[in-house]
């Protein structure tokens, strides 16, 4: 259980939102290359910007769960890899391979979710490959670790293979739920949504007794949510603008006390509707896990850049959750026991999201502007690349022309 269990240290977590610092990035461990590259075609997802995220973000979330971790505990991950398994690769060989920082190693226990896995393609076959090596060559994985060809919205039924699977592999101490697309697109009415799939995967990770995270990367424009989904995130909003004085307070402070709010949707502009929509999506997520009393939600970072390059503004988000467990007794309703709600309410966890929206890093503009960080993100990314079966030349090239495939 964690050790997070007075209300002062759980308040301390929930505000808890450290800088992302660029120059951690000179300290990172090196990726094992292969014996064999290949021509392949490159895609939006490959860019050094992604890197960035790796290895400044996501990379400092989980040296922070594994912070005081024995390193006979698996890192336990659920998500969406892709056919080249680039983050499993990375996550490998930051935290599980063994070196000067982890002598004996850690494993590793992954569940992911492609259409591509098993399937006669190009795709299909790439993947097959990325697993045989990950899961082989003496690599410490566990050998039930396993890339599924469902789509991720399978987990929302509690009958179906995928979910058995995911409860046998689980609790995760990560889910990364890595979309090209937005999380809100689909209709919130619609049977086996991504809404659903999140919720049971959430309530999955309440029997964990140690932090966990999700890593959650969405396309946020206007034109990409559905209308139902879209209204639910700004009704959650609204609620706590309207009851939470902490969180009124935070919108004044950092997000000009989201005024824009009485306006129609197709007058705000493009940076007022990222802040409304990421709020929403933060606030929903809040919603499934922190009303329970059971854990502490805080955000630990927020990044962001542009999928569409003549964008007025950034319209894709990288966000992650930290989610502490509370070791106190749940409310007891009956009022025999006298046991009320122990632990933060959720209008003091919401409180922290203004800040943390306000906060979030522009990683397009920080690369700019920093020439040194955005060569090393490219030499990493190139690395990672090849280890995945990549020219490392041609991929450089790629970059150095401006991403001409895309």
């Amino acid at each position: 259980m964690t050790d997070e269990n007075s209300d002062d240290s759980v308040r301390d977590v929930t505000a808890a939102r450290g800088e992302l610092n660029p120059g951690d990035i000179f300290a990172l461990p090196d990726y094992k290359l292969p014996a064999r590259t290949k021509k392949r075609r490159f895609k939006p997802w490959h860019k050094p910007r992604k890197q960035y995220i790796r290895d400044l973000q996501w990379n400092r979330e989980i040296a922070w769960l594994l912070r005081n971790r024995s390193p006979d505990k698996p890192l336990r991950y659920l998500g969406l890899p892709g056919t080249d398994l680039l983050d499993l690769r990375h996550f490998y060989n930051t935290f599980c391979r063994k070196s000067e920082r982890y002598p004996d190693g850690r494993e590793l226990r992954f569940l992911g979710f492609d259409t591509a896995a098993h399937s006669r393609s190009a795709e299909g076959d790439a993947l097959n490959v990325s697993l045989d090596e990950m899961v082989g060559s003496g690599r410490l994985v566990d050998p039930l670790s396993d890339v599924r060809g469902d789509r991720f919205q399978t987990l929302a039924t509690y009958d179906s293979v995928a979910w058995r699977q995911a409860r046998q592999l689980g609790p995760y101490d990560i889910i990364n739920v890595d979309l090209c697309g937005s999380v809100g697109e689909e209709e919130v009415t619609i049977d086996s949504s991504i809404y659903s799939a999140l919720h049971n995967l959430a309530h999955m990770q309440l029997r964990n007794d140690e932090p966990w995270a999700i890593f959650l990367t969405t396309r946020v424009k206007a034109d990409l949510f559905s209308e139902s989904a879209l209204a639910k995130l700004i009704e959650f909003v609204d609620r706590n603008l309207s009851d939470c004085a902490e969180f009124r307070v935070a919108a004044d402070d950092y997000l000009d006390g989201m005024r824009h709010l009485a306006d129609p949707i197709d007058q705000w502009g493009c940076q007022q509707f990222f802040d409304t929509a990421t709020l929403g999506i933060l606030k929903w997520l809040l919603e499934m896990v922190g009303r329970s009393s059971r854990c502490v939600v805080s955000v630990s970072s927020a990044a962001a850049y542009k999928v569409e390059g003549s964008a007025p503004c950034v319209d894709m988000l990288s966000v992650v959750l930290r989610f502490v467990p509370i070791a106190h007794p749940q409310p007891d309703s009956s009022g025999m026991s006298g046991i009320g709600r122990i632990g933060v309410s959720e209008c003091e966890q919401a409180a922290h999201f203004p800040q943390a929206v306000a906060a979030t890093v522009d990683v397009d503009k920080l690369l700019a502007e920093d020439a040194q960080v955005q060569q090393v993100c490219i030499e990493r990314a190139s690395l990672l690349m090849q280890e995945a079966r990549y020219d490392g030349d041609d991929y450089e090239e790629w970059i150095k022309h401006g991403y001409p495939s895309l």
